[in-house]
């Protein structure tokens, strides 16, 4: 995947396209946001899907991510998640994951996680994260 990045950007801004989100922050950094369904039969009422957030240097490489994966059961009048789990990767040696932790709730799965970059042995930045997916009644994600 190639990433372009304006320049110009003075403030937060975002795009979207189709299930992909991405927003450029003012130092030139982005968080690009998918979520990828897991083939099922749709008949059954049930899903799984992946949301995941990619957190990017000014020249589009990937620094980290976090995923929360969920399983939903939905009837057309109703959704319900049933399983939630988060998963982390570092691309990048100078930052460091931790506190990744998965929860599930109503219709919702939810994973927080706080990336923390180092210069030497001194924390530098830190940014705490949640990615939430969701599911409608019909099965739509969100």
């Amino acid at each position: 995947i190639l990433f372009i990045i304006p320049c110009d950007i003075n403030a937060t801004t975002i795009y979207t396209n189709n299930n992909t989100t991405y927003e450029y922050f003012d130092d030139g950094t982005m968080l690009v946001t998918s979520i990828t369904e897991e083939l099922t039969n749709r008949s059954s009422g049930t899903k799984s899907a992946h949301k995941s957030q990619y957190y990017c240097d000014s020249n589009g490489n990937k620094l980290w991510s976090v995923t929360v994966s969920g399983t939903f059961t939905y009837t057309g009048s109703s959704s319900k998640c049933t399983k939630a789990s988060v998963s982390t990767t570092v691309y990048n040696s100078d930052w460091k994951i931790t506190n990744s932790t998965a929860s599930h709730s109503g219709n919702s799965a939810t994973a927080t996680a706080t990336a923390k970059k180092y210069y030497l042995s001194t924390i530098i930045s830190t940014k705490p994260l949640s990615v939430t997916l969701s599911c409608d009644k019909n099965g739509n994600l969100s």
